[in-house]
């Protein structure tokens, strides 16, 4: 697992350290998949901001509306 103050610190923009981290997290619980997904209120959805794994293709972006599907029924319920 990467140690974030060995490969981070300073050499990489916040997106880079977001894709490191993200990996990171996957690999430790064995994940095929992983996506962060941040809310914007004003559209109604959530996106993405950093994804990795076996579907993914390039720079892949989506966009989830709140209260749809897994991650958008976690949203809409605002409940950790």
């Amino acid at each position: 697992m990467i140690r974030p103050n060995e490969s981070m610190a300073g050499r990489y923009g916040v997106e880079h350290r977001l894709q490191l981290l993200l990996e990171a997290a996957r690999d430790a619980i064995g994940a095929d998949t992983a996506a962060v997904l941040l809310m914007d209120r004003e559209a109604g959805n959530l996106q993405t901001v950093a994804s990795c794994g076996a579907y993914r293709t390039g720079r892949q972006r989506f966009r989830v509306p709140v209260g749809v599907g897994f991650a958008g029924g976690i949203a809409a319920a605002a409940r950790p």
